[in-house]
């Protein structure tokens, strides 16, 4: 056999007219195979490999005289029929009706034949692979049916109220929990618009959402809503829209009852609020007391002829009144673990240097970055910051009528770096801070191993004291 040919059984018991028709069929390329009795046309259809089609005249049609594999093969439409017919026929028998493919006259010439030949293979083709979709169709057809009918069970079993709904806003489907939660059937929601279906207020709360979705955008909102008993409910509600190329034909629902969540909420915003109110009166009170304890110590050191006892007074006033000033930014602020730090120490260091204007007017220069803190840490800084500040207020500019203080406060990454130096007498020659007995200095080193940090003095145009710690990222 001729390869890239199309093999053609031409079965024709006049020798005459097959020599004619071969000579056209070979001609137009095919490859020709012929036979000039039924039973040669039997044998060959049954044992010649590769056949595309099979040419015959109708008398060679009679399948009852045929073997069986052969007469399944023509029966079944196995092969391309095309019958040649003389002309003179006519009536065509029932086996060549049901076998034929097409039908071609003797003499007709070799473009005729041909087309009608390839009109007989492309129909073939066609009708072959439509039984072949035919069947697969008949063979999903109860899968499914089977797998439908799961779906349904799944989407009917899901506690979620699930929905489809089209550009015109009408429910094509919605499951058993969706029917349920209006107290109607799933056959009595499908074709009703949205507005049929909600409260007008419901509905015009969601329309801009359902806008949305139709504009093919994925929402999620919460509505408050009605369930079937007429009870005021909260929903959750995620619209995936649904595309077909470019367009947007409607949108997938999903809504879910949240009204035993949101109830649970609004019960632990009110107890939120219950606390922050009972916790601002705590600090309000501590912050009464602590200034009640401040005025008696005033009070006691105006009495007293004690200058020792009037500076240690004055240093324990300072002391309070720092606390005093952290829990006055805790009452005006909406946040108790974190304060600002700038308003803090501002306001601390005009405190504590109002405590000490005297006959000597002191400028203070103050850089202090604007970051929240810790109101532990802060509080820990502000005592280092009294003991540091109230130290140059006493001792740095005796026997001067001015002076200047230079506060910098830094933070780098989480490095924190305090700086107070000032433009006084500086320190005592031979001091060192690990001998000294003072009171500050040994409260100081104390709080700055609590921080985890370093402290430095020295003397620099007057004395600089440096503090550097650490916080957690």
């Amino acid at each position: 056999m001729v390869k890239n040919k199309i093999a053609i059984l031409l079965a024709d018991s006049d020798a005459v007219s097959a020599a004619t028709e071969t000579e056209k069929l070979e001609n137009c390329g095919y490859a020709v195979f012929t036979v000039d009795t039924p039973e040669k046309s039997f044998k060959a259809i049954k044992n010649i490999s590769g056949i595309d089609l099979i040419l015959m005249t109708p008398d060679f049609a009679n399948l009852n005289g045929s073997p069986p594999d052969v007469r399944s093969i023509l029966k079944n439409n196995e092969l391309p029929v095309v019958f040649l017919l003389s002309g003179a026929e006519e009536k065509l028998s029932e086996d060549v009706q049901n076998t034929a493919s097409g039908f071609a006259l003797k003499g007709s010439t070799k473009a005729a034949l041909n087309a009608c030949i390839k009109t007989a293979l492309k129909q073939f083709e066609t009708d072959k692979r439509l039984k072949t979709d035919l069947a697969a169709c008949r063979n999903n057809e109860d899968e499914l049916r089977s797998k439908d009918e799961k779906l349904t069970l799944m989407v009917d079993g899901v506690r979620a109220l699930l929905t489809y709904i089209d550009a015109d806003l009408r429910f094509v489907q919605v499951n058993k929990s969706y029917a349920d939660w209006y107290g109607m059937t799933v056959k009595e929601i499908a074709g009703k618009k949205i507005s049929d279906l909600l409260a007008k207020d419901v509905f015009e709360r969601s329309l801009p959402n359902y806008r949305k979705a139709l504009n093919g955008e994925a929402v999620h909102f919460e509505n408050r809503t009605l369930n079937k008993e007429g009870k005021e409910s909260f929903v959750s509600v995620s619209l995936v829209p649904h595309f077909q190329g470019e367009r947007v034909v409607g949108f997938f629902g999903s809504i879910t009852d949240i009204t035993e969540r949101r109830r649970a909420e609004e019960e632990i915003k009110r107890q939120l609020l219950d606390k922050e109110i009972l916790l601002k009166e705590i600090h309000h009170r501590i912050r009464n007391n602590i200034n009640a304890i401040s005025g008696i110590l005033s009070l006691q050191m105006q009495s007293t002829g004690s200058a020792e006892a009037k500076a240690a007074l004055k240093d324990s006033i300072a002391r309070i009144k720092s606390i005093c000033v952290l829990y006055d930014k805790l009452l005006i602020s909406d946040e108790y673990e974190e304060v600002s730090v700038k308003t803090y120490i501002e306001s601390l260091t005009d405190i504590i240097t109002g405590l000490f204007s005297g006959n000597f007017k002191i400028t203070i220069d103050k850089h202090v970055a604007d970051f929240n803190l810790d109101s532990k840490n802060l509080f820990s800084l502000g005592i280092i910051i009294n003991e540091l500040l109230t130290n140059v207020m006493k001792y740095a500019f005796t026997g001067k009528e001015t002076g200047l203080i230079n506060i910098s406060l830094d933070k780098v990454e989480n490095c924190i770096t305090l700086t107070i130096n000032d433009n006084g007498k500086g320190l005592p020659e031979g001091f060192d801070i690990n001998k000294t007995t003072g009171f500050g200095f040994r409260l100081v080193e104390m709080i700055t191993q609590q921080l985890r940090g370093t402290y430095t003095i020295e003397n620099c145009c007057g004395t600089r004291s440096v503090l550097k710690f650490n916080i957690p990222r």
